[in-house]
């Protein structure tokens, strides 16, 4: 995660997170659960970004940071986050790491990849034309 650009990374299973986050800029949840405590976490004009939650927009509001989850009533909140994410990547605030391409031709390789558990980056499946270029 530090190499994504993470200033700290703490486990939830090793104490409460609450009394090492503070004033955060922005807090990544990647745990499933109730996702409000995280609000603490993350000053006024910060952001949270949720794939496994969903805090509602207004208790959001209320503190003053930008939430984004994975609401699956709204594709406009789904969109929003990537596009949160994107921007942060677009920056250089962090990278992700890829291990491998595949054209849609060989996703059979590329699960096989996946299923052997040595991936240290994502495996990624090409579906457009440029797959024939890979």
């Amino acid at each position: 995660l530090q190499q994504l650009g993470a200033d700290e990374i703490v486990n939830y299973d090793k104490g409460n997170p609450a009394d090492r986050i503070r004033n955060a800029d922005a807090v990544i949840n990647l745990v499933d659960g109730p996702a409000a405590g995280v609000l603490s976490y993350v000053k006024r004009g910060g952001a949270i970004v949720l794939p496994a939650g969903v805090i509602p927009r207004e208790q959001c509001a209320s503190v003053g940071v930008t939430c984004n989850g994975m609401d699956h009533s709204s594709a406009q909140s789904t969109a929003e986050s990537l596009e949160q994410i994107n921007r942060l990547a677009d920056t250089g605030r962090f990278t992700i790491k890829v291990e491998k391409e595949f054209p849609l031709g060989q996703a059979g390789q590329a699960q096989e990849l996946d299923r052997a558990g040595h991936a240290e980056g994502k495996i990624i499946l090409i579906t457009t034309s440029a797959a024939n270029q890979h």
